[in-house]
């Protein structure tokens, strides 16, 4: 016979257990309803895969899928212990969601969870993450992440700007086929350095307005990069090797921060990959040398150029600069 303590647990457990199941679909999403207002969610009743569509949600093979709630008009809060558990996607982004996300109720089988733009609050427990590929909590006003030692390996776009996160950010957790990565506007300390590389395969680091710092060799970057923006991060310090950049680099943001460097060498404008769309390398006062605006030539994607408040040791001759890109460069 279960003892008083032990029954209790038990009880604990079972109460706050995921339902399971083809009948439960219906009845987990009409109590996940319960605390949400201010949309419209009237075509919620009898069953969704079905009976009538029910706004928004997307069934396969008789179960929930996916769940799309973007821009309703939403608010209340996300109750996870109630997502149906066949569900591979769901987003409900710029709605007014607020309190706390309980991550260690995800579906097993989730791919892609979406919150960009809402009011959530709280911490962010990422060590019961599921296997997950997309994770997007943009622009909402949480505080603190607990990280394992290492994120899901199917995760591929991890996005958590415009919070308000603070403390060493783990880059050695990241892992390795990680594509896309955005902490901007975050209070992020620690280092990107030949300890703390980067995934090989990271395409796009969005890292502004942070508090990174260390040596940046542009030259570790992934090779198959197309996007670094360390915009505004004084902390950061580097060479202006331009002859580094990976060939693919498309945006360059290097705005505000301590590189050095001579538009006369390393950072010569012939270096620069000739995809590159945007490169901001101004606010930089140890960046000298004249730039030899001839050597744009070649870049025909180019759409902006930012070169002011530097230490140029001269005039760029600007009738150098081909026709084609006379309306691009910000000196």
């Amino acid at each position: 016979m279960l003892s008083p303590l032990l029954w209790l647990l038990v009880t604990i457990a079972v109460a706050s257990a995921r339902p399971q199941g083809l009948q439960q679909d219906d009845t987990a999403l009409l109590q996940f309803k319960t605390l949400i207002t201010g949309c419209d969610l009237s075509s919620w009743t009898g069953k969704p895969c079905t009976g009538a569509a029910w706004t928004g949600v997307v069934c396969q093979n008789g179960r929930v899928n996916r769940i799309h709630m973007n821009s309703m008009g939403c608010q209340g809060q996300i109750n996870t212990r109630y997502l149906p558990d066949e569900l591979t996607y769901f987003s409900a982004s710029s709605n007014s969601f607020t309190g706390s996300v309980d991550f260690t109720n995800l579906p097993a089988k989730l791919d892609v969870f979406l919150m960009r733009s809402n009011q959530l609050t709280g911490s962010v427990d990422l060590r019961s993450l599921p296997s997950i590929r997309h994770l997007d909590l943009t622009s909402n006003q949480l505080t603190a992440l607990q990280f394992p030692d290492s994120l899901p390996s199917s995760l591929d776009h991890f996005v958590i700007g415009h919070n308000s996160f603070q403390g060493a950010f783990p880059f050695s957790a990241l892992p390795i086929g990680l594509h896309s990565l955005e902490i901007q506007a975050n209070r992020f300390t620690g280092s990107i350095n030949s300890v703390n590389r980067l995934p090989s395969n990271l395409r796009a680091l969005v890292a502004h307005d942070t508090l990174l710092s260390g040596d940046v060799i542009l030259a570790d970057l992934p090779r198959q990069m197309t996007t670094l923006n360390f915009n505004t991060c004084p902390g950061l310090t580097g060479d202006l090797d331009f002859k580094g950049l990976p060939p693919t680099l498309q945006y360059l943001h290097l705005h505000g921060t301590r590189f050095s460097g001579d538009f006369n060498g390393n950072g010569a404008l012939k270096h620069v990959p000739t995809g590159m769309v945007q490169m901001d390398v101004s606010d930089n006062p140890r960046v000298g040398g004249t730039p030899d605006l001839e050597e744009l030539k070649d870049h025909s994607k180019l759409t902006h150029i930012w070169l002011y408040s530097n230490a140029l040791t001269g005039t760029p001759d600007f009738t150098k600069l081909p026709a084609k890109l006379s309306h691009v460069l910000c000196v």
